[in-house]
């Protein structure tokens, strides 16, 4: 069996949210219900499910 990186076995929606907050300039409005908030949750979300199938594989 294949060893997945570390980055897909202990990433969690936050974590991924937060790496995606952090490659954005400090100056935009980050907090839950702002429009970067909401535009990159359900990436982080759907990141997150892939990397659970893969665990299950």
């Amino acid at each position: 069996m294949t060893t997945l990186p570390e980055y897909l076995t202990s990433q969690t929606e936050e974590a991924i949210r937060q790496k995606m907050f952090n490659s954005l300039p400090s100056n935009l409005d980050k907090s839950e219900g702002s429009f970067i908030w909401d535009s990159l949750s359900p990436a982080a979300i759907e990141l997150a499910l892939a990397a659970l199938w893969l665990r299950m594989f």
